[in-house]
């Protein structure tokens, strides 16, 4: 994997969508002696310049590629780009001239050059003839992509610029272009790294969907790990914006278990920050779980009795007084969101739809996963007939390539596309017992936070809410909805569903675990899963 220097940098700073795919490709394609050094700018002859990639390597120098997304053609020896002039070939000579300048107080020899190409990663093949200035070597298309480093390669050799450097040159160049740079050890950096590439790849597949919200009734339907929740925060943010013609708008965004409805709020502005909604030039957005959210809504009365926060208060006591209050709520929203949809009963979904404001947008949207239906309210998917648009998030774009293509394999999950970054680790440990299990838990988050890995980027999924607890009490484990508080959060399949983390540790006791839950647990996992369990639900998975 090619090195993106410095290390730190983050690619999502790199605005330029094609600039970025081909920065990604370089670094995921080229082996580790390559420098990938993006949008560097430089001063030279009083002229500002900036050139999209430099490619710095110990035996064959220094190249810089200028990036097109565009359509572009090459009339009478011109190239030119929606009918207009564009000079890629020039604009990378003169900044090939630019920076051997720029480098000469740290490489003097007159043999050194610095080479340059375009890079075309839209275009798949040249029909006709190159300006004279440019060979096809210093083109790299579409297909030379497929194999990046040989490409890369013949853009050296089609200019006779390779030029060797030593350890001292190398770091004085480095340093030159990087300045104050240091190679700093970072635990998160691969994590992030996949991070990124996968909230790319996540970004393409729901761009496809977001003009789906100019429909009134839309369901979405995925998998674990297709986008859905990424895909609902879109669609809650945009629900906000208003034209100048508009009043301002409100937005209810809900799903039905605490951790991932207290996770959502994280993404928008908390109550105390948003203006007071009696001002009428002030949208609002309302999120949370379920029954906390719908308790606080405006209109409803003080709870007679007290919240206790067992499962009577949650089962019997919070629903029946909703029910015999909810004519009371005042709040209408023009756009409400549910995420994990499938965990609601239909009664639940009829009395959100209640609270569109008839003046408003009146836009409901449900997002759902059969698959994790591990507790069954009822929850049917409204029909086309009704005025519903259905649609589907098909492919995997949260876990890491390994272990989407082993929920894949074995629980029938999404489909794992082969861009997919590459997971850090999986693997399984057969354990005889409980207390075998807590004990290897154990020594594998000790090593986790050895490695400098975050307590909230680590998530133990549970079998089994007994399971669940011994592991909270022998190891000190914490909630996920605070996960912030420095403990590492444990969690069954249940209270699991929607959250996410770099690290899972799937934690099965004795009795084993259902399938569905199972489902659950493993795709959790961004980078890295760890499966700790009895040898059935090992060998299950094909890691006995």
């Amino acid at each position: 994997m090619g090195i993106l220097y410095p290390e730190t940098l983050d690619l999502a700073r790199v605005e330029d969508r094609t600039e970025r795919h081909v920065i990604d490709i370089l670094r995921r394609r080229l082996n580790d002696d390559w420098f990938i050094i993006p949008n560097f700018r430089f001063r030279s002859e009083m002229v500002d310049r900036e050139i999209d990639i430099i490619l710095v390597h110990p035996r064959y120098g220094v190249a810089i590629l200028e990036v097109k997304g565009g359509q572009v053609s090459i009339q009478r020896g011109q190239w030119t780009s929606k009918g207009n002039r564009a000079a890629p070939d020039e604009q990378a000579l003169k900044n090939s001239f630019a920076l051997r300048e720029f480098l000469s107080d740290t490489i003097p020899e007159k043999s050194f050059k610095v080479a340059w190409g375009v890079a075309l990663p839209k275009i798949t093949e040249v029909r006709g003839e190159l300006p004279a200035v440019m060979k096809r070597g210093q083109l790299l298309l579409s297909p030379d992509f497929d194999d990046v480093e040989r490409s890369v390669e013949a853009l050296f050799d089609s200019l006779h610029t390779r030029y060797h450097f030593d350890n001292r040159q190398l770091e004085r160049i480095l340093n030159k272009l990087c300045p104050d740079a240091e190679f700093v050890y970072d635990p998160h950096a691969e994590s992030r790294r996949i991070r990124e590439q996968l909230t790319a790849i996540c970004e393409a597949q729901v761009q496809a969907l977001m003009s789906l919200d100019v429909h009134h009734r839309v369901l979405v339907t995925g998998r674990a790990g297709t986008g859905k929740t990424y895909l609902a925060t879109r669609w809650a943010q945009s629900g906000l914006v208003a034209s100048e013609d508009e009043r301002a708008k409100s937005v209810l965004f809900t799903c039905y278990n605490d951790p991932l409805g207290l996770a959502l709020q994280e993404f928008f502005p908390a109550p105390e920050e948003q203006d007071e909604f009696d001002d009428e030039d002030t949208s609002r957005i309302v999120v949370g779980p379920f029954f906390r959210t719908m308790l606080q809504l405006k209109g409803l009365p003080a709870l007679p009795f007290e919240n206790t926060e067992d499962s009577d208060f949650w089962d019997v006591k919070a629903p029946s007084f909703l029910i015999k209050n909810w004519h009371l709520i005042e709040d209408r929203f023009d756009r409400i969101i549910v995420d994990e949809a499938q965990d609601f009963s239909p009664a639940w979904i009829g009395l959100l739809e209640s609270l569109l404001d008839p003046a408003g947008d009146n836009k409901l949207f449900l997002l759902s996963d059969p698959r994790q239906r591990l507790i069954d309210r009822g929850f049917v998917e409204p029909s086309i007939e009704a005025g519903w648009v259905h649609a589907e998030l098909t492919a995997n774009v949260r876990n890491s390539k390994e272990i989407a293509r082993l929920a894949r394999r074995f629980l029938d999950g999404a489909t794992a596309p082969s861009t997919l970054p590459t997971s850090t680790q999986v693997s399984g440990q057969v354990v005889e017992s409980n207390q075998e299990l807590a004990e290897a838990v154990k020594l594998r988050l000790g090593t986790a936070l050895r490695d400098g890995i975050r307590p909230s980027e680590i998530l133990v999924v549970a079998s089994d809410s007994r399971t669940r607890d011994l592991l909270r009490t022998e190891l000190a484990l914490g909630r996920a909805e605070r996960r912030w508080d420095g403990l590492i959060p444990c969690e069954t399949a249940h209270r699991a569903k929607g959250l996410e983390a770099s690290l899972t540790i799937a934690a099965v006791g004795e009795g084993g675990i259902d399938r569905g839950e199972l489902y659950v647990a493993i795709t959790r996992a961004i980078s890295e899963l760890h499966i700790v369990g009895p040898r059935g639900t090992l060998q299950l998975l094909g890691l006995a």
